[in-house]
């Protein structure tokens, strides 16, 4: 209804200048005949039935746009972001509601104040920097500050700005979206926060870590310090075995020798005593032999020095070996069964001490077992390696027996006049050709002795 009575004013207006433009009524008006004037009322009934027309669209069309622009204002004001219209100068021209929201004030407040009365002391040279650097490059920049609340920050805002204009009717002007980014900055301290919990229990475990490590190392240290100080043991102890062996196994046969040759020298009648002297000379003979046997023994267990070596095919060795121990297992009734293979590689050895090797092992296994047992020995191999193994079904060791096998002076044959040199000897000239030797036994079952020795192509791709 009232705009009904604004447009009713604004068109008496318009007649009102209208007929200021034309003059009185009647003066100078024309004559016109009936007809003409019939044909004037039409067309000025036309042309008001025109106007109203075109009245009525404007009308249409303005509150159209009055609508648009309450749409646009509730838009503007109410947006998920602040708007801020800033001058050059950095005075708030223009602010929407969210806006002012932000800045914890009412927006006529805001209006011709300072943008930096609005930020934390601390963050005054960002936004100064922030808009030397748009009024300089006219080109968008970013930043990120905190608003003031009080003397207290409120929160934290990314900050937008765009340069409008100038124009003829408008001067320079700043445009700056406003986003609240106060959850992210919070979650960002948070997770600062995190990390440097998380670092401190780093470096508090890296700490303890390494003073583990340390302890550890000490540990090590001492450990080692201790195997040593067994192994000085050790070898001391295994002297001393040495040493009473060779007083034992040296001393019986001089004690033959000397108690023999007392005897001899006691005979006054030499001719009468012949038998006698020629058995006292015969025991004289068989100890000293024995002595020298012993005195071999120990050089050959001591000796260090590398014996020459070459190629050869180990089945050959295995062979000579057998045919030196087939008479004492015929003596025994131990029945030899051998399986040596074709196409065996070669290993480089001394064939003279690996024949000794397996005539010692295979004795040890004749004098072994039982008669009409069986002594096995057999041969196989691999890409690297040639394995050869001479079992026995004889009497087999203890525990206790097989780990001191291979000590020297150790020997389960005391009373058969064992001397414990053997398996010493050849524990030793395997080592010498860079092999292997173990042994695998029980009590009542029997015995198996395993070598393994590298073949020629291993040793020359070392």
């Amino acid at each position: 209804m009232q705009a009904d009575k604004d447009d009713s004013g604004r068109f008496a207006a318009l007649r009102r200048r209208a007929e200021a433009l034309l003059g009185e009524p009647g003066k100078d008006a024309p004559e016109l005949s009936p007809e003409e004037v019939r044909e004037l009322v039409y067309d000025l009934q036309t042309h008001q039935i025109e106007l109203q027309m075109q009245n009525e669209e404007l009308l249409r069309t303005q509150v159209e746009l009055h609508e648009a622009c309450e749409q646009y204002t509730d838009l503007y004001d109410y947006a998920p972001v602040g708007y801020l219209t800033i001058s050059e100068k950095g005075l708030i021209v223009q602010a929407n509601l969210t806006a002012a929201g932000m800045l914890r004030v009412d927006r006529p407040w805001l209006i011709k104040r300072p943008l930096s009365n609005f930020l934390l002391d601390g963050d005054q040279d960002t936004w100064y920097l922030h808009r030397r650097r748009l009024l300089d490059t006219r080109r968008p920049q970013t930043c990120e500050v905190r608003l003031r609340a009080g003397c207290d920050e409120s929160g934290w805002v990314a900050m937008e700005s765009s340069l409008v204009g100038p124009s003829d009717d408008k001067p320079l002007e700043i445009r700056t979206v406003l986003s609240d980014i106060t959850p992210r900055k919070r979650m960002e301290t948070e997770l600062q926060q995190a990390h440097d919990e998380l670092e401190c229990r780093v470096e508090a475990r890296t700490a303890a870590l390494t003073a583990s490590h340390e302890q550890l190392r000490r540990e090590v240290e001492q450990r080692e310090q201790a195997h040593e100080s067994l192994q000085r043991s050790q070898r001391l102890a295994s002297i001393g075995t040495l040493a009473a062996g060779i007083a034992h196994e040296v001393n019986n046969p001089l004690h033959g020798i000397l108690l023999s040759a007392g005897v001899a020298a006691k005979l006054e009648d030499r001719e009468a005593g012949k038998e006698t002297l020629d058995k006292m000379l015969r025991i004289i003979q068989e100890q000293a032999t024995h002595c020298g046997q012993i005195v071999k023994g120990i050089l050959q267990f001591a000796r260090e020095e590398e014996t020459d070596k070459w190629p050869d095919r180990l089945d050959r060795v295995v062979r000579r070996a057998v045919d030196l121990t087939r008479q004492a297992a015929e003596q025994r009734k131990v029945v030899l069964r051998v399986d040596l293979p074709h196409g065996l590689p070669d290993v480089v050895i001394n064939p003279t001490e690996m024949q000794q090797v397996f005539a010692n092992l295979i004795g040890n296994a004749i004098e072994a077992s039982e008669p009409g047992d069986a002594v096995e020995v057999r041969l196989t191999h691999d890409d690297d390696t040639v394995c050869a193994q001479v079992e026995d079904r004889g009497c087999g060791m203890s525990r206790e027996q097989i780990e001191h096998v291979f000590d020297p002076f150790f020997t389960t044959k005391k009373h058969d006049g064992g001397t414990g040199l053997g398996l010493s000897v050849v524990h030793g000239i395997v080592e010498q050709h860079r092999g292997t030797i173990t042994v695998e036994s029980t009590r009542g079952e029997g015995t198996v002795f395993t070598l393994v020795l590298p073949n020629q192509t291993s040793i020359a791709e070392e």
